[in-house]
């Protein structure tokens, strides 16, 4: 049976492993940054509560990455108990001071190309 030597490929994978991990991790928070960037102008403004709640949370498993963000409102006058950012979002409300209704899939498809860019270049940055 032929086999490939395949041990300096493996040996530069250990290397750039823990610099890829780095590297991913800091692609996505500029990604997330970038992502409450382009939501913000979408938000409903009234009070302020729902424009000044964003978060992002990263987590790093193994070798997976996963990013969760959006906004969450519980705890303000005009939630009465419901997720104030959620109702926000999904009724199509008229927002006489600034915003719309759908706000963070407008601003994640303003972004998507913007992100996409964000990761590819860390990564060719990552591995030269």
């Amino acid at each position: 049976m032929y086999r490939v030597d395949d041990s300096q490929f493996q040996s530069w994978a250990k290397k750039v492993e823990l610099k890829l991990k780095t590297g991913f991790f800091d692609a996505l928070i500029e990604a997330g940054l970038l992502i409450k960037t382009k939501t913000t102008p979408y938000v409903p403004l009234d009070k302020g509560y729902l424009e000044e709640s964003y978060e992002q949370i990263i987590y790093t498993l193994t070798n997976l990455f996963k990013m969760e963000f959006g906004y969450s409102v519980q705890n303000n006058p005009w939630s009465r108990g419901y997720d104030y950012s959620w109702i926000q979002h999904e009724k199509a409300f008229q927002h006489p001071k600034r915003g719309t209704w759908k706000y963070l899939e407008k601003g994640i498809t303003s972004a998507e190309t913007e992100v996409y860019n964000i990761i590819e270049e860390e990564f060719y940055r990552i591995i030269e």
